[in-house]
């Protein structure tokens, strides 16, 4: 049972958002928005003290053999998913050409998936090391909304008409698309699976509620 929570960061106003733990369980990098920009950070496991990696990057995303980061970056002037040597070495390089927001890679490291923001969210997959690109769905709920759990991709539709959000999967062995359950409550930012691919991690917002005040007498 979870207790004792401690603040782990501080950017003087500054969010820090996005973590995502190395395969090693050792490093933890995230991203710290600027409002304007953002830049990623390194925390080793146990440290005070994060480093930064990477300016004007975030989304960071780690390879399976956790040597290397992937990133959302404009710097080539559009949105394009980068990557970078995760202990700093050398300089980052392009992945995607046509548009990338968010990667994610295979378990085998040998594709990577990605999606693209545009009139509507895509999910698209490549060779990790490049080339031709596929695109495997449309219409998601958010560009962060997937994960990829062994041989399957799971991601969340965007609501329907009805307002339910549908949970689907794309198994890369037959290229299967299926649904596995939806949601008729608004869900917000954050998803993630689990590694056996059993459980399926969402945020979904419950109530909300809104207040007329009045005030008097401030003349």
């Amino acid at each position: 049972k979870g207790q004792n929570a401690v603040q782990w960061t501080s950017f003087n106003g500054s969010e820090a958002t996005l973590p995502s733990w190395a395969p090693t369980g050792r490093s933890l990098a995230f991203s710290v928005d600027h409002g304007e920009t953002s830049d990623i950070y390194i925390m080793d496991a146990g440290a005070t003290k994060s480093r930064r990696l990477i300016s004007r990057g975030g989304n960071a995303a780690w390879s399976r053999d956790g040597k290397w980061l992937y990133f959302l970056s404009q710097r080539s002037g559009r949105r394009e998913i980068w990557k970078v040597d995760a202990g700093g070495a050398g300089t980052a390089v392009p992945v995607t050409r046509n548009g990338g927001v968010a990667a994610r890679e295979s378990l085998d490291g040998r594709f990577l998936y990605y999606t693209k923001a545009g009139a509507s969210i895509a999910l698209w997959r490549m060779p990790a090391e490049g080339g031709s690109e596929t695109r495997i769905a449309e219409g998601l709920h958010t560009p962060i909304s997937f994960d990829v759990a062994g041989d399957r991709v799971f991601f969340i539709q965007k609501a329907g008409p009805d307002g339910r959000s549908m949970f689907r999967v794309w198994n890369a062995r037959t290229g299967e698309l299926s649904s596995v359950g939806s949601a008729n409550k608004p869900l917000q930012w954050g998803f993630s699976a689990s590694p056996d691919g059993a459980s399926l991690l969402f945020v979904q917002l419950d109530q909300s509620a809104a207040d007329l005040m009045l005030l008097e007498d401030f003349r």
